[in-house]
């Protein structure tokens, strides 16, 4: 079931817009919209774009994070035609890149404390000590899965960017020999 407070539980919300689709039964909308309300009720980091990973985990921002409700988010903003929305999920992975990305290892941390105070965020960067792999996993799935939805244009393009971005740095740790 739906758990308030949870990224993690808008994520199962997404399969609500197929069987919206399907069955055309304003159920399905209504707990679109229902989900749609209780994600624009969790908190945000300090910085107001990027939402907590949890109630529990205030100005943490989780990599995986991101797969859990931005492509839900991006469909309930091409359902409701919310360019809005589009410009916040935009902000969202640029906040991202601009403080989660290791330019030179050319991989994202997999954790983000704004308020660098938690025993595992980087006292200057704010960032953990770790890249995981998994959590890039996400996150790059999360990026085509919301490009399904977006809008051509500036934006588009720039997340198309983020996206090829994040591939590259992860097949550059491949092993050329067993792939």
């Amino acid at each position: 079931g739906y758990k308030s407070g949870e990224l993690d539980s808008v994520c199962a919300s997404r399969v609500l817009f197929d069987l919206y689709d399907y069955t055309e039964d304003d159920r399905y909308l209504k707990a679109i919209k229902y989900t749609y309300n209780e994600l624009c009720k969790m908190p945000k980091t300090v910085n107001g774009i990027n939402y907590s990973h949890k109630e529990a985990y205030l100005n943490q921002i989780w990599l995986d994070g991101m797969y859990m409700y931005v492509p839900f988010l991006a469909r309930y903003a091409k359902i409701t035609n919310d360019l809005k929305i589009f410009d916040e999920i935009k902000s969202q992975y640029e906040y991202i890149r601009n403080y989660m990305y290791d330019k030179q290892k050319k991989l994202y941390y997999h954790g983000h404390d704004t308020l660098k105070d938690i025993f595992w965020a980087d006292d200057t960067t704010g960032n953990s000590e770790s890249f995981w792999l998994r959590s890039m996993g996400w996150y790059v799935v999360s990026l085509v899965d919301v490009l399904e939805y977006y809008p051509k244009g500036d934006n588009f393009e720039y997340l198309v960017g983020l996206l090829d971005e994040a591939l590259m740095g992860i097949l550059s740790y491949q092993d050329l020999e067993s792939k």
